[in-house]
């Protein structure tokens, strides 16, 4: 499994080994003036002597401890981070640029591609070009009505609301004009800005504890493209899989208790704003390239 990092050079598959032995600590993050990550680099701080100070370095440190704890963990490989560094805002010169820059650059009306040409692959720019994105300045009308319209107790309900985070979503969104507005509005020392970004999708998606429990117990294997060496694999993989592999969204897959539920729950909203079709009718990608044992 591959990743990017600012310490490419660590050691992730020991340190992964390390912590995932390490007793349970997660009832311990407990302090509301903090986030979670900041407890949680104290914690390897005080039980490892690590500290760690980049966002995708203790990101990687994330993926080892999980690795560490599969039946047949995966070799991990750290790639190093170039140029450009997490949320940084602005394109530089050069090759590389962060995902932050370059949505930054997409949501601005009209859009300038030449910006982010030098910076994204070929087959991006490509589809940069011929698909219809989504930004938040379409989304905010329906979130705003959402939190608005729904009860404090089923707003109570939706993953991730804790700690009475409803209660300042009902409160600030009378006092706000835009999604950005709510944000700033909402932040505090416990929540970041991407932990409130999330609980606004799911309040949008009013997606619950109960949708998230159910797609945890019942987990799948979407293929998503092969190639003749791939294809022989599966074959012989078919025999040995538990859980169901899938290659194609059928009603039945999308209905709103199926696997695919939740998935088609946002695919529905991306082509109502989009007229883009998304997952139903799309077949996995095949490769007719050269094959590579």
């Amino acid at each position: 499994m591959a990743f990017g990092s600012e310490e490419a050079a660590f050691d992730y598959q020991t340190i992964g080994q390390k912590i995932a032995a390490l007793p349970a600590q997660s009832a311990a993050f407990v302090d509301y003036q903090k986030t979670y990550a900041t407890q949680l680099n104290e914690f390897y701080q005080q039980t490892l002597n690590l500290s760690i100070d980049q966002p995708n370095h203790l990101l990687g440190i994330s993926y080892a401890v999980a690795n560490a704890r599969l039946a047949q963990p995966m070799q991990l490989v750290a790639i190093e981070r170039q140029q450009a560094q997490h949320a940084d805002q602005l394109i530089q010169t050069g090759v590389y640029a962060s995902a932050s820059a370059i949505r930054k650059v997409l949501a601005h009306t009209p859009v300038d591609l030449t910006t982010v040409q030098p910076v994204v692959p070929a087959t991006t720019m490509a589809a940069l070009t011929t698909q219809q994105g989504v930004q938040w300045s379409q989304l905010w009308p329906l979130l705003q009505y959402r939190i608005n319209s729904t009860p404090l107790a089923e707003l109570r309900q939706v993953y991730q609301m804790s700690e009475g985070l409803e209660y300042r979503f009902k409160k600030v969104i009378t006092q706000v004009d835009s999604y950005e507005a709510l944000l700033q509005a909402l932040k505090t020392k416990r929540y970041t800005y991407a932990r409130l970004q999330r609980v606004c999708l799911y309040v949008l998606l009013n997606i619950k504890d109960t949708a998230i429990q159910q797609t945890l117990e019942q987990p799948y294997v979407r293929l998503l493209g092969f190639n003749q060496v791939g294809q022989t694999y599966l074959h012989q993989l078919k025999k040995q899989l538990t859980w169901p592999l899938i290659s194609k969204i059928s009603a039945k897959l999308g209905a709103e208790t199926g696997l695919l539920g939740l998935e088609v729950r946002v695919d529905r909203l991306f082509e109502q704003l989009t007229n883009t079709h998304q997952n139903f009718a799309r077949q996995p990608l095949f490769y007719q390239g050269k094959d590579v044992e």
